[in-house]
């Protein structure tokens, strides 16, 4: 079956940007995304529901594009998700796995939309993000909802989400809110 999964996080948080990921239809939590406030490698930890460290979310400052790199529990890399174009208008991305197979992640991050592929174009996800509703206006949580298809690794499309909010979204908020 089609797995639907949800994360909030708060818009200002002092905690680096934690939150949880649960199951839409149980609101059971499935993961935990654990940011951390002041690191030189700008990592985010992704932790099953009980506590077990899954893998690491961090950012590679030596490319140049845009680049974050996906590692398992035992910090070997499991994925490199870089920006297709340094300036787009578009959401385009390519992630490199480890074993040498390409996702494709293709849509329009300004709507907030966008399907994960795999190299013979089959859907594995699609995610969007509810920008302007009440109940994120008075929450102040930002969420995304995320279709994974049947047979697809959740924990790494839940990795893959995170990075590329951070990636495309966060990074919009910050460039937006250093011109003001």
């Amino acid at each position: 079956y089609q797995r639907r999964v949800h994360g909030s996080q708060n818009f200002w948080s002092l905690s680096g940007d934690s939150y949880s990921i649960v199951d839409a239809e149980s609101e059971e939590t499935l993961f935990e995304v654990k940011g951390h406030l002041l690191t030189l490698r700008h990592r985010k930890t992704l932790q099953s529901a009980n506590g077990d460290i899954l893998g690491y979310i961090r950012t590679d400052y030596i490319s140049l594009h845009k680049t974050h790199v996906l590692e398992n529990s035992e910090e070997n890399e499991v994925a490199t998700i870089k920006k297709k174009h340094i300036i787009q208008l578009k959401g385009n991305a390519e992630v490199s796995l480890a074993d040498g197979r390409k996702v494709h992640v293709k849509g329009d991050f300004l709507d907030h939309y966008y399907t994960i592929t795999d190299d013979a174009g089959t859907e594995l996800a699609k995610a969007h993000r509810k920008i302007l509703s009440l109940s994120n206006l008075v929450t102040d949580l930002q969420t995304y909802y995320v279709e994974i298809n049947p047979g697809v690794d959740s924990a790494f499309i839940a990795a893959l989400v995170t990075s590329l909010d951070e990636m495309f979204i966060r990074d919009e908020e910050d460039s937006t809110d250093k011109d003001d």
